[in-house]
């Protein structure tokens, strides 16, 4: 049961192919990736694209790709791609740490040599399994980083790569674009506290 839940899953993520997929491709107004019913949020230096794929006639098997491509002086290359989907509180379920660790082996099966490190962590609100991985483009090594991120409504999953030559740029980027995906309402709280304490100096400042 398991195991066919797993497959239907990581088909609904795009992780499986079809001779029938349909697509279009528009860029999103904002850097920011969190529509309303994806309880997650990533954050982008420019607008990355969004690619409207369908697996078949049925609406059922469309989703939203995002992706964002970086080139630097053409010897480093990253790139981030992520999938949101509504889910339900049965998949929430089901998804328990082990699966979603097992999920993200199989969604970089095809793309990792090596897998370095694979965790998990446990909210209140959702969880999130990640895989640290070796992978290979071309004739340039990758460094490979595959995430799923579940909530009560919501399944996201994200795979990111950069190859070629270390730029500190490129590295900065990649590291930045990684650290602004999260739990929309931890992210929200976040900067509401950032600027609680931001106002609360610029006053204690004023009144020395």
């Amino acid at each position: 049961m398991i195991k066919n839940f797993l497959l239907a899953s990581l088909c609904t993520l795009s992780i499986c192919s079809s001779a029938f997929a349909q697509e279009t491709k528009t860029k999103l107004d904002t850097p920011e990736y969190s529509p309303d019913f994806c309880e997650f949020t990533a954050t982008f230096p420019e607008e990355p694209y969004k690619t409207h794929k369908c697996e078949g006639d049925d609406k059922s098997t469309c989703y939203d790709l995002i992706s964002f491509t970086k080139v630097f002086d053409l010897s480093a290359t990253l790139s981030v791609e992520i999938i949101c989907n509504p889910s339900t509180t049965a998949m929430y379920k089901e998804f328990t740490p082990e699966v979603m660790e097992t999920t993200v082996r199989a969604m970089t099966k095809d793309s990792v040599l090596e897998a370095y490190e694979v965790r998990s962590r446990q909210d209140e609100q959702y969880r999130q399994a990640g895989l640290l991985g070796r992978g290979k483009k071309g004739l340039d090594e990758t460094i490979y980083i595959a995430q799923l991120w579940i909530a009560q409504g919501s399944i996201m999953s994200v795979e990111a790569e950069i190859s070629g030559d270390q730029i500190p740029e490129a590295d900065k980027m990649f590291a930045d674009i990684l650290s602004s995906i999260g739990y929309t309402a931890d992210i929200k709280k976040n900067k509401d506290d950032t600027k609680e304490g931001e106002t609360k100096d610029k006053k204690e400042t004023i009144n020395e």
